[in-house]
């Protein structure tokens, strides 16, 4: 299943289900009416259905069909009573730092497709080079003797001429590891909280997971009160499932104020909305970051092959 049909199968079920139970019907009948409409998916929701029978729970039902992440960690956490409605909020709420995540490793995903087309490529044309062109320019410079005196890169890259075979096999095997990191890496995504993990491993990235990690603490906050949750509680549930947010640390003082005054949710909501802008822009400009690196990294690749290559044809005149 691609990863894209999994993220819209999760959202249609959950969904689904928390329409029903917004219009007051019981979590058990809700279960039954979406087993009864289901197809590919009935004998998940049919497990679901029988799990919450048998526990009078929907925490412990372990699916990535039916539950993200953060939904069953959530689950887990809550009172029995608190699990209809925080998985009806969840399910409003998620799509807003949910949007901008998957618009992220959408675009993150087709800058990796580009990048390893024009590397690809890249790694074509150098062994193509150094296969094809620098022995030709080798036997050329050889013919001038000791009066042509070659500059260090063209002597490194007639040292590697020799092992030019050698060069493109181990090229050939990067590209299918990195082919095969690439599919790895697609599954843990679909595994895993998917966008923070990818955050972690990537360069330039450390705004934007800080902002990342504070709204999903704030969002996860506004469900659980939402729910039903004391505030201060649903505040040390969120950041100990996000794992540390420091940004949402220093607006513990705000939203204590607001909690007081009564309008915790509107002013979560309002911090949730600035964190989840904060987190699209740092992504961005992270994406953009990286963009330039690879193309430094690839110009100065083919860059050092072509000068080294060439160089010494701007001598051979003083020599003819």
């Amino acid at each position: 299943m691609s990863a894209i049909h999994h993220r819209l199968k999760q959202g249609y079920w959950l969904r689904q289900l928390a329409l029903l139970l917004r219009r007051g019907e019981p979590m058990e009948s809700a279960l039954a009416r979406l087993v009864q409409v289901a197809e590919d998916d009935r004998p998940q929701l049919k497990a679901l259905l029988s799990h919450y029978q048998g526990t009078g729970r929907l925490a412990g039902f372990d699916s990535e069909t039916l539950w993200p992440l953060r939904l069953r960690q959530l689950l887990e956490r809550v009172h029995p009573r608190q699990e209809a409605m925080t998985l009806a909020h969840y399910a409003e709420l998620h799509q807003a730092i949910e949007g901008p995540a998957e618009d992220f490793f959408d675009r993150l995903q087709a800058l990796a497709a580009y990048f390893s087309g024009l590397g690809l490529f890249l790694l074509v044309l150098i062994n193509f080079i150094l296969i094809g062109v620098v022995g030709s320019l080798g036997e050329l410079f050889a013919s001038f003797g000791a009066e042509l005196s070659l500059p260090a890169p063209t002597q490194w890259l007639l040292q590697l001429h020799p092992h030019a075979a050698a060069i493109g096999y181990a090229s050939g095997l990067i590209a299918l590891l990195l082919l095969i990191g690439l599919l790895l890496l697609r599954r843990g995504l679909r595994r895993r909280q998917g966008v923070p993990w990818l955050l972690r491993l990537m360069p330039f990235t450390g705004a934007a997971r800080h902002a990342f990690a504070d709204a999903e603490a704030v969002q996860l906050t506004q469900v659980l009160v939402r729910a039903g949750v004391p505030y201060e509680k649903a505040l040390f549930i969120a950041i100990q499932l996000v794992g540390g947010s420091r940004g949402l640390r220093q607006l513990e003082p705000l939203l204590g104020q607001a909690a007081q005054l009564g309008g915790v949710d509107e002013e979560l909501g309002q911090q949730a909305a600035q964190l989840v802008q904060a987190f699209d822009r740092q992504a961005r400009q992270a994406l953009q970051r990286l963009m330039l690196s690879a193309y430094l990294l690839l110009g100065l690749a083919i860059g050092f092959v072509v000068v080294a290559a060439y160089l010494p044809i701007f001598s051979l005149g003083d020599l003819i």
